[in-house]
């Protein structure tokens, strides 16, 4: 799907969404360089929908609109 498509509240949410998955994959490579431990992609989703939810709790606007999709 196209950024263009997407109304600019979902735009908003969907920006946030994949700033919070660059961080867990960041977060996940730093973990195997530096400590030489290695989580399961299960794992990896498990923290990014904790986060997300984290988020939401915190405040974070239009991340709800596409929330339920994940």
């Amino acid at each position: 799907m196209a950024l263009a498509s997407i109304r600019c509240e979902s735009h908003k949410g969907l920006r946030l969404i994949i700033m919070l998955a660059s961080w867990v994959i960041w977060k996940e490579r730093n973990a195997r360089i530096f400590n030489q431990k290695e989580s399961t992609t299960t794992r990896v989703f498990r923290i990014f929908r904790e986060d997300l939810a984290c988020w939401m709790m915190a405040g974070a606007k239009h991340i709800s609109l596409l929330a339920g999709q994940i």
